[in-house]
């Protein structure tokens, strides 16, 4: 869940770059990881320690390859914004010589100027979004390693919790904006499977709140089935951003 969908980042779908290509086989590496990690999590496999240990690993893993490519993104957009710094810097100048203070400072912008900014604002706030996801995921992980015992298992747990609910906000804000944002004739072609792309996220960000739900109830076999279920979407919707 993910600033992982570029199409208001300045991707055109169907023409994948290779930024593109490495983070959308990131993401599908991870989700495979987390397939086989969830499965280990059930009781069946993890009353093996060694089992369990290659479960904890795979999550740590796979983690890490959901926080590169979300990292790659908000460096993208952090430096688009520093490329746009001077027309901004310029417009601020112009508006600090105006004698009215109570002027909005985007009225000075020109209107291809301030369309650029807030596509920039959203980006990083949703790309954000997505490195706290990873970062929270990368720590939850690590916290399930037997050596830390109970209370790592419930600290990562909510850290899970914590990092799909970021990842839930940062794709239902993409979904959202699929219905508001101008796109061009080409764009409009494939945002209907940019939108499916979009809900097969949610649903696996679903497995994971569920699997946390019923861990935390003492229920681990449920729960690591709907972890598994919500990398399967998870998988699918990495699938989908590599067709596109």
């Amino acid at each position: 869940g993910y600033s992982r969908f570029r199409l208001f980042g300045g991707r055109v779908p169907g023409k994948m770059k290779g930024p593109a290509i490495f983070n959308g086989t990131c993401y599908l590496v991870g989700s495979i990881m987390f397939i086989v990690a969830s499965l280990f999590f059930h009781p069946y496999f993890s009353v093996d320690d060694l089992l369990y240990k290659i479960g904890v690993i795979l999550f740590v893993a796979g983690s890490t390859f959901y926080l590169i490519p979300a990292m790659q993104d908000w460096l993208a957009y952090y430096n688009s914004l520093c490329r746009f710094s001077p027309t901004f810097s310029r417009s601020f100048s112009a508006a600090s010589t105006n004698t009215d203070v109570d002027e909005p400072l985007h009225d000075h912008l020109d209107k291809d100027s301030s369309a650029e900014l807030e596509r920039l604002a959203v980006n990083i706030s949703r790309s954000s979004a997505s490195v706290l996801n990873g970062v929270l995921f990368v720590v939850g992980s690590v916290a399930y390693w037997p050596g830390f015992g109970r209370s790592g298992v419930v600290v990562g747990n909510w850290l899970f919790r914590m990092g799909t609910s970021m990842g839930v906000m940062s794709t239902c804000w993409a979904f959202g904006r699929t219905f508001t944002s101008r796109m061009s004739a080409k764009s409009m072609e494939t945002i209907g499977h940019l939108r499916a792309l979009y809900v097969t996220a949610i649903f696996g960000s679903g497995g994971f709140l569920l699997g946390g739900a019923f861990f935390l109830a003492g229920q681990a076999a449920p729960g690591a089935i709907a972890w598994a279920a919500g990398s399967v979407f998870f998988t699918m919707s990495s699938c989908i951003q590599l067709a596109m």
